[in-house]
């Protein structure tokens, strides 16, 4: 588990994401309780925030019509 300043709720998402599998915006939702599904971009706009200077990112996809997460390590140039 990545140690940062994160909110409970991103806490949750990153623990789903952690595998690096694509997982659905519906089941990122269940961490936000009874909330918008649109929070879960919220959500990810701030985590990515935190995630980006530490070369991390949460990447969106969308297929079929379907909105899809992912947490993925940047490469850089001194790798």
């Amino acid at each position: 588990m990545i140690t940062m300043d994160v909110t409970p709720t991103q806490a949750k998402m990153l623990e789903i994401l952690a595998d690096g599998k694509l997982h659905a915006k519906e089941e990122l939702h269940v961490c936000c309780g009874p909330s918008s599904v649109s929070v879960v971009k919220l959500h990810i706009l701030n985590l990515n925030k935190v995630l980006r200077p530490l070369k991390q990112e949460i990447l969106g996809v969308m297929r079929s019509r379907k909105a899809y997460y992912k947490h993925v390590r940047m490469l850089s140039a001194d790798e």
